[in-house]
């Protein structure tokens, strides 16, 4: 059986017209690669760069630039970003001290469009004004700048680029945020919402899932339940009156990220906060209704992937059903 392909990735050619694209792919493939590595050479010599802007999903801020950011700041690289306000928080290393020089925030228009890995589908005026403004004075600076503007590119090469580069760093975000308390077992669970007329949505993340049933089996198991998430992402109401679930949902990041600190589990449909696993020492449960088996969720293996080369050491959980989580949840802490 062959290997799943990442989704950069094309399938093996059939036809002369498939070897010929081919072909192509691959020589521009290679001149993105040595554009680039001379690119990062320029950076870390002169020391300085602008990257950005990040207006994206969370998954992609984890997986495919924050690992950059982390790396250059590690070689004494100032970078300057530009990005969402709410995406400063997670802009730290392991020690506590920015990644940034300095953050240009712009506005946050994410419930206003439709938003795709890094890409928006209208950009909103006042924002392009502000983006070109910075832009301006970036080049009258003259520093080398790291401009994801290129919607191709950035999915078939950059993310490939860097998936295969060793210009790659995560911080343990678990020395930053949140303390887990002794004897006390706390889980953190995304309460993501689907809109139910977006099939790749679905084939993605699964369908919903009926949170106040998940929380009843995982009462059983932990003595905080927090639930997180974006609002414009999450469910809206939450019916569970027990003094141990705590509604969290918020954009404020900076409070998310002390709660998963706190927390010995994640948990979350297929999605890019699987990502934050990485970041944390948190373990990390994939739940998905209806299947029987991860290898059924449409992209997983891309997902793992870029999840074990976050971190090569996390152990996923998947769980397909209220009693399927609740026991693997008891086993996982009779064990660790």
């Amino acid at each position: 059986m062959s290997k799943p392909l990442l989704n950069f990735e094309y399938p093996p050619p059939k036809t002369w017209r498939n070897h010929l694209s081919k072909a192509l792919r691959d020589y521009k493939s290679r001149q993105y690669k040595k554009r680039t590595d001379q690119l990062v050479k320029t950076i870390v010599d002169q020391g300085v760069c602008v990257f950005g802007p990040f207006i994206g999903e969370l998954g992609h801020l984890l997986a495919h630039n924050l690992p950059l950011v982390t790396w250059l700041k590690a070689q004494g690289v100032k970078v300057h970003f530009v990005g969402f306000e709410k995406f400063e928080a997670f802009l730290y290393d392991s020690t506590g001290e920015p990644l940034y020089e300095q953050f240009y925030p712009l506005r946050d228009f994410g419930g206003e469009t439709s938003i795709k890995s890094n890409f928006a589908e209208e950009f909103p005026a006042d924002v392009a004004e502000e983006w070109n403004r910075l832009k301006s004075s970036f080049a009258e600076k003259g520093w080398p700048t790291w401009y994801l503007e290129d919607e191709t590119e950035y999915w078939y090469e950059y993310r490939k680029w860097l998936y295969k580069s060793d210009f790659f760093q995560v911080s343990d975000l678990s020395q930053v945020y949140g303390k887990r308390e002794p004897g006390k077992k706390v889980c953190s669970v995304f309460v993501r919402f689907r809109p139910p007329d977006n099939p790749v949505k679905l084939a993605a993340n699964g369908p919903l899932w009926d949170y106040e049933k998940l929380v009843e089996a995982l009462l059983d198991v932990y003595d905080e339940i927090n639930l997180v998430g974006s609002p414009h992402q999450s469910i809206d109401s939450f019916s569970i009156k027990d003094e141990r679930v705590k509604w969290r949902v918020s954009h404020n990041n900076r409070e998310i990220l002390q709660l998963i600190g706190s927390s010995d589990m994640m948990i979350t449909p297929h999605s890019g906060a699987m990502y934050l696993s990485a970041y944390f020492t948190a373990g990390l449960t994939v739940i998905y209704h209806g299947i029987r088996d991860y290898s059924e969720i449409a992209d997983v293996h891309s997902t793992l992937a870029y999840l074990h080369k976050l971190n090569p050491n996390i152990n996923t959980i998947f769980a397909f059903s209220n009693t399927d989580i609740k026991d693997k949840l008891i086993r996982f802490h009779e064990t660790t």
